[in-house]
């Protein structure tokens, strides 16, 4: 398993030039009138491209901010004056609910506290955050601005002093970061959560930061372990995970804003990218022209099948992670021959074995365009020796009923006709289960024959329907 885990994170040695086409990516901005302010590429460590507004005027960085109070937490995480695993209230003395008495700082730092609203509210909101209605005995991802703020509110009671202050000496000044703005709470503490504005420029080096595993310029502002822990998966989401105010990306990592503020690394390639702009909505262009431009993602000719909603494209390992909204649920796998996943790695068994260019196995990651999350897997099979396609798809449990399988599967059978001369399709579902057979119909497949199916584990056997679709010439 462990050479699996090193294969798929370890891309070859390619000159970003190979791949990017940095004019493109700019022309997209323009003529889609995309609100970006400016942008910036590193590799190795160097600036090779820049556009826009990157060292004049600073921004919004909306959630961003969070990602400035993590490297503030990893200072004092590293000199032992505060711990993962210790109570909050260790740290906070405003009386609280008892239900907080079980809540530890590392829950907070993974936004995986169930009960929090997204914001605190009145003129108090240490007194606001502490009577709300936690649950530490569930853990689910809750994202919530309330998390980052009392982290804040800890990190300036343990220093006896401002964390804005704080943070100003210890991590922009040794950035070289001298133009910034960032807000308080209506107590006077440091607002952690969101409210900071940096240029560009100074948002990359935090990117940098963490790709050198806490050194810039030759000196060290956080401890290797801490971003090991910060840039990794603690928490697990439809994001594909969650890190200590860091967001997982493909095989690196991501910091985010509300409206599209970002900056991604992937240490393996070396690349960090960066772009600040005021994008009020939840599209995806902008997002896909920097994969399909600058990272490579979506090379010119990449099978990619796209719905109004959906996009498609070939399943790869490095979605392992991703795949653990559906593969680790037992409500999804009833009716599937195999048996919920036990732990994320499992399909790296069999996902570096197969063909992403494979002309008989269609193998399709589902993604939601409204906000990039994974929506399951589609998937056509042609049985060469009948000349027939089978079809199969799996689903995240939130996604069930929305009407997203009869719009993938007919976009990927008509993708096959289209492509690979499909004529034949077929599907098979077990006689309860109802809501395929309706997917079957949709698709405009017609019920042909009974038969059954038992699961790999032979602990259930159902009695089952088969559906055929033939394509007229």
């Amino acid at each position: 398993m462990e050479s699996f885990l090193k294969d798929i994170n370890e891309v070859p040695v390619r000159k970003l030039s190979e791949y990017m086409d940095f004019a493109s990516f700019v022309n997209d901005i323009e003529k889609n009138g995309w609100n970006v302010f400016g942008t910036e590429i590193y590799e190795n460590g160097k600036l090779i491209h820049s556009w826009g507004d990157t060292q004049d005027c600073i921004h919004e960085l909306y959630s961003a901010t969070k990602t400035v109070l993590s490297v503030a937490f990893g200072i004092l995480y590293d000199r032992g004056l505060i711990g993962l695993d210790d109570p909050i209230l260790k740290y906070i003395s405003e009386p609280a609910k008892p239900c907080w008495e079980q809540v530890t700082v590392r829950r907070l730092l993974t936004m995986s506290l169930p009960g929090l609203p997204f914001r605190a509210e009145g003129d108090n909101w240490v007194r606001f955050s502490l009577n709300c209605d936690v649950n530490a005995e569930e853990r689910e991802f809750n994202y919530s601005n309330i998390s980052t703020y009392l982290v804040g509110v800890a990190l300036a009671n343990i220093l006896g002093s401002d964390l804005g202050k704080f943070i100003e000496d210890e991590i922009f000044a040794p950035l070289n970061i001298k133009d910034y703005e960032y807000t308080r709470s209506p107590e006077g503490y440091f607002y952690g959560a969101s409210g900071m504005k940096l240029k560009v420029h100074d948002l990359s080096k935090f990117g940098l930061l963490l790709m050198d595993k806490g050194v810039y310029g030759g000196k060290r502002i956080i401890s290797e372990e801490y971003v090991n822990l910060a840039t990794s998966v603690q928490q697990m989401n439809r994001e594909g995970g969650y890190g200590f105010y860091i967001w997982k990306y493909r095989d690196g990592f991501s910091i985010n804003g509300k409206w599209k503020q970002k900056c991604y690394v992937l240490p393996a390639r070396g690349i960090v990218v960066t772009y600040l702009s005021h994008i009020e909505d939840d599209s995806l262009g902008l997002k896909q022209s920097l994969e399909r431009n600058i990272l490579g993602f979506y090379a010119p000719g990449e099978e990619v099948v796209e719905t109004d909603r959906l996009i498609m494209r070939r399943l790869s390992p490095n979605d392992y992670l991703a795949m653990t909204a559906w593969d680790m649920d037992e409500r999804v796998y009833k009716y599937l021959m195999g048996s919920a996943c036990k732990s994320p790695e499992e399909p790296l068994v069999w996902l570096p074995k197969k063909d992403p260019k494979s002309k008989v196995n269609i193998l399709m990651l589902v993604i939601d365009k409204q906000d990039g999350h994974a929506v399951g897997i589609y998937a056509l099979n042609h049985v060469v020796e009948r000349d027939v396609w089978t079809l199969s798809y799996v689903n995240r449990y939130d996604d069930w009923g929305k009407g997203y399988t009869p719009e993938g599967m007919k976009a990927l059978m008509d993708h096959a006709v289209k492509t690979y001369g499909a004529r034949s399709f077929e599907g098979e579902c077990a006689k309860e289960n109802t809501g395929s057979a309706r997917v079957m119909k949709k698709l405009g497949m017609a019920y042909d024959h009974s038969s059954s199916y038992s699961k790999n584990d032979g602990s259930v056997t159902f009695e089952s329907d088969v559906y055929v679709l033939k394509i007229q010439n």
